[in-house]
């Protein structure tokens, strides 16, 4: 019988420590720059630990990729799933596909720019990532959210999906949220600000709003 800790398998639970270890460890050195037994040691485990729960550390490296994305996916479900019926419904109506594209952007606004341990460890490991080509097939390379606003983003223009423009479109929206992430010190200098509160997350949402308002107008 699986012993259990507050209701979680030792087995899950294990891999959940080496998760959060990778996650940190990969993010702020790379696949390459990071050993098993560096892993092991910062999960307080056993260095045999990671073979027996990923095989490999090229395994580990997938499942911290694959943890990402399934909370990312988490947090985004009620927006996405709107959107997602809405796009299944064969309705094209700009109005309605631009408030959910609001929807999308303003529900990553709230999980990826407030000041959070966990979505600057997220952030830092994406960035790798994207720079990398370890696993350029994985769904995290690409963005489903990205691929669920050029849709919408081609309803609102009035233009076929297949248009090149949506998908560049599409893409600015997301730069001009995750700037505020990844060129965090700049950004906060340039604001004058030491963290992002309620009120600057506002600010910003509101602005972003805007523009894309302004740029599918």
């Amino acid at each position: 019988m699986t012993k259990k800790n507050d209701g979680i398998g030792v087995g899950e639970l294990a891999r959940s420590k080496l998760i959060q270890a990778a996650l940190d460890l990969f993010g702020r050195r790379g696949l390459d720059g990071v050993s098993i037994r560096q892993i092991s040691d910062r999960a307080g485990m056993n260095v045999a630990s990671i073979s027996y729960h990923f095989g490999s550390k090229d395994n580990l490296y997938s499942a911290v990729a694959d943890y990402i994305n399934e909370q990312i996916s988490l947090h985004a479900k009620v927006p996405v799933e709107a959107a997602t019926k809405f796009i299944s419904s064969h309705d094209r109506d700009a109005s309605n596909a631009m408030e959910h594209i609001l929807s999308i952007v303003g529900i990553t606004i709230d999980l990826m720019i407030p000041d959070s341990e966990e979505t600057e460890q997220w952030a830092r490991f994406i960035t790798r990532f994207q720079l990398g080509e370890h696993i350029p097939d994985h769904e995290l390379s690409r963005n489903p959210l990205h691929d669920l606003l050029a849709v919408l983003v081609a309803i609102v223009r009035k233009q076929p999906n297949s248009n090149l423009e949506n998908a560049i479109i599409a893409q600015t929206i997301f730069g001009q949220m995750l700037v505020f992430r990844v060129n965090r010190l700049s950004a906060k200098n340039l604001l004058g600000i030491t963290a992002y509160g309620p009120a600057e997350v506002s600010q910003i949402k509101q602005i972003v709003f805007s523009n894309i308002q302004k740029t599918l107008s």
